[in-house]
C-alpha cells in the first residue's frame, strides 16, 4: 500500500490496511530487524513517503521511498535494497537541493533576533510532503534565507517523482488578509516567512495543496495561517488567518493579541469527501462567540476556499491559553462513517490530554459552561504532540494514542461512545511521534501498532505492539542500535518494510531469512 501523505490518508487515520507480511507473529518471531540504512544530509522530521511499483526510467519499475530533510534535500531511495544503481555503493536514485543559488536553510539560532533552539542547527523542510501519484508529482515546502543579505523565503515546490526535477517553477508562499491585529498595516495582516514555520503535513484535496503555519519557539509576531495552492498551476487560490483582529475579549497581561498557531506536532491537515479542511489551533485570543474572527485553542472546519464553516472550542479555552495547555499540540483525525445518527465523526486531543469526539457536521461551537460534543474523556492521557491512529479489527474499532511521558493507550469506539482500554508497559517521552497501524484488513491476528520512542538525548527506538492487545509488545529495536532521531517522527509501514527517519539516515526494518 502506498503512503502518499502524512499518516497515509487525508483523514489522517494512520492505518495501512493492506499489509500481509508484518503481523504480531512474524514481527515478534525473532526475524525482524534493521535491514539497512541510507545516509542523508540533514535531519528527517518529515514522515517518509512510499510509492510501490513506480516506473523510474531508466531503472524500470521500483518500490521507492521519498525522504526530505532539514538541510533542504529531497531523496528518492529504493525501498528494498541499499544500492540499486551501483552495487556495493548505497545511494538514492536521485536527490534535489531546494535552496536557490545564494541561499541556505534557515537557522533559528542565528537568523532570529530572539534565538530559538528548536530544530537546530537548520530548518528547511519540516512538514511531510504530499504526493499526487496520478500526476507523478511530489509537493514540498522549503524555508531558506539569502546568504549574505538575510532575506527569508518560504516556497512551495512541485517535483517530478521520476527524476526530482521541477514540474513547474516553485512559488513564494505569501499573502495578506484584512485585519486589525498587532502587526496589521493599512488594514491588512501580512504573512512573514521569517517568523512562520510550516510543521503540519501538507494536504492534497480536490486539486488544491493546503499548508499550515505556526512559529519558531512561540516567538512573535506569528499567526496560524492556512494556504491553498492549485496543484496544477501552483497559483494561490485560498488563504486563512486564525487570529487576524484585535480581540474583542480582553487579552491577559503578558499574552499576545495574535498567535493561534497551527502546529499539530507535524500531524497533517485533514480533509473529508466533501472537501472540508480540518485543523486545530494553539494558544491565542478567542472571540468567535462575540462575533470576532480570533479562534485560539479551537478545532476548525474550513471550506475548500478556506472560509470558516464551523468550529469547536473547549469551554475552558481561557484556562488552556493561560496555562499553556494549547489544543493545537495535537491534530484532528477523521473517522470512517459510523452507524447511528452521527455518521461523520472526528477525534482530537491536545496538551491537556482531554480527548474529544465530535460530529463533523456540527462540531459543537463554544459554550461557556460545558462542551457540546458527542463524547469526552477528560485528561485521559498525559497530553498529545501529534495525533492518534485508527484500526478496525476483529474486536471492533480501536483508537491509539501515545501521550507525553505516558503509555500507548487503546480506546474502543462503539456507537459514538469512547472507552479507555489497555495500556502498554513502555512509556513515551513527549518528543515521541504519533502511532501507525498496519494490518491485513480486519483479519484476525494481523494488526500491529508502531511507535517511535524518542527518549533522553534524542535516542530513537522503534517499538511494535499487538493491535488487539497493546500490553503485548512484539518488537523492540533497542535504543542505540541506529542513529538518534528527531521529535514527533512517525514510522511508515509498506510492503513488509518499516521506514524510520533519524538525524543522519533513513533506517529500513524488514524480516530476514
Amino acid at each position: 500500500m502506498d503512503c502518499l501523505t502524512q499518516h497515509y490518508d487525508a483523514a489522517r487515520t494512520g492505518w495501512n490496511s493492506n499489509e500481509s507480511t508484518l503481523t504480531p507473529a512474524t514481527v515478534g518471531g525473532g526475524k525482524f530487524s534493521l535491514a539497512f540504512s541510507q545516509p542523508v544530509d540533514g535531519q528527517i522530521y518529515a514522515q517518509p513517503l512510499y510509492v510501490g511499483g513506480l516506473d523510474l526510467p531508466p531503472h524500470g519499475v521500483r518500490n521507492v521511498v521519498f525522504v526530505a530533510t532539514e538541510a533542504g534535500v529531497v531523496y528518492a531511495f529504493d525501498a528494498d535494497v541499499p544500492d540499486p544503481v551501483t552495487p556495493g555503493k548505497p545511494g538514492p536514485y536521485w536527490k534535489r537541493w531546494m535552496p536557490f543559488a545564494g541561499e541556505r536553510p534557515f537557522n533559528t539560532v542565528t537568523d532570529l533576533a530572539q534565538g530559538c533552539t528548536d530544530l537546530i542547527p537548520e530548518v528547511c523542510i519540516t512538514a511531510t510532503p504530499v504526493i499526487d501519484r496520478a500526476a507523478g508529482v511530489l509537493y514540498v515546502t522549503a524555508k531558506t534565507i539569502t546568504n549574505p543579505g538575510g532575506v527569508t523565503h518560504y516556497r512551495l515546490h512541485a517535483l517530478r517523482l521520476a527524476d526530482g526535477r521541477a514540474q513547474r517553477p516553485p512559488v513564494e508562499i505569501s499573502g495578506s488578509v484584512p485585519g486589525t491585529g498587532a502587526t496589521s498595516a493599512g488594514g491588512q495582516v501580512t504573512f512573514d516567512p521569517k517568523f512562520q514555520h510550516n510543521r503540519p503535513g501538507l494536504l492534497l484535496s480536490g486539486g488544491t495543496v493546503y499548508l499550515a503555519f505556526a512559529s519558531h519557539c512561540d516567538h512573535p509576531p506569528y499567526y496560524g495561517w492556512v494556504f491553498g495552492y492549485s496543484a496544477a498551476t501552483l497559483a494561490r487560490v485560498a488563504i486563512f488567518n486564525a487570529a487576524p483582529d484585535k480581540s474583542r475579549r480582553p487579552v491577559p497581561k503578558g499574552f499576545s493579541d495574535q498567535s493561534a498557531g497551527i502546529w499539530q506536532g507535524g500531524f497533517g491537515l485533514a480533509a473529508d469527501a466533501q472537501g472540508f479542511v480540518y485543523c486545530q489551533t494553539g494558544n491565542g485570543p478567542f472571540d468567535l462567540d462575540l462575533g470576532g474572527k480570533d479562534c485560539g485553542d479551537s478545532v476548525l472546519k474550513l471550506t475548500s476556499a478556506l472560509a470558516l464553516a464551523d468550529s469547536f472550542t473547549p469551554h475552558d479555552q481561557d484556562h488552556l491559553n493561560a496555562a499553556d495547555q494549547d489544543l493545537g499540540s495535537g491534530g484532528v483525525m477523521l473517522l470512517p462513517d459510523q452507524a447511528g445518527p452521527h455518521p461523520h465523526q472526528m477525534v482530537s486531543c491536545g496538551k491537556e490530554g482531554t480527548i474529544y469526539l465530535m460530529d463533523r457536521t456540527s462540531p459543537g461551537g463554544f459554550h461557556a459552561n460545558a462542551d457540546h460534543v458527542l463524547g469526552i474523556l477528560p485528561q485521559a492521557i498525559n497530553g498529545v504532540f501529534g495525533g492518534p491512529a485508527y484500526y478496525n479489527g476483529t474486536h471492533g474499532q480501536r483508537i491509539f494514542y501515545s501521550g507525553k511521558d505516558g503509555p500507548l493507550r487503546s480506546l474502543s469506539l462503539n456507537n459514538g461512545a469512547m472507552q479507555l482500554l489497555a495500556r502498554s508497559a513502555d512509556t513515551f517521552p513527549f518528543t515521541s511521534g504519533s502511532p501507525t497501524v498496519s494490518s491485513n484488513g480486519s483479519a484476525a491476528g494481523t494488526g500491529v501498532v508502531w511507535v517511535n520512542q524518542v527518549a533522553g538525548g534524542n535516542t530513537i527506538n522503534l517499538l511494535a505492539f499487538d493491535a488487539d492487545d497493546v500490553t503485548h509488545k512484539v518488537f523492540d529495536a533497542k535504543a542505540g542500535t541506529y542513529n538518534n532521531g528527531p521529535k514527533f517522527t512517525v514510522p511508515t509501514v509498506a510492503d513488509g518494510r518499516v521506514f524510520v527517519g533519524t538525524y543522519q539516515e533513513l533506517a529500513v526494518f524488514a524480516l530476514h531469512p
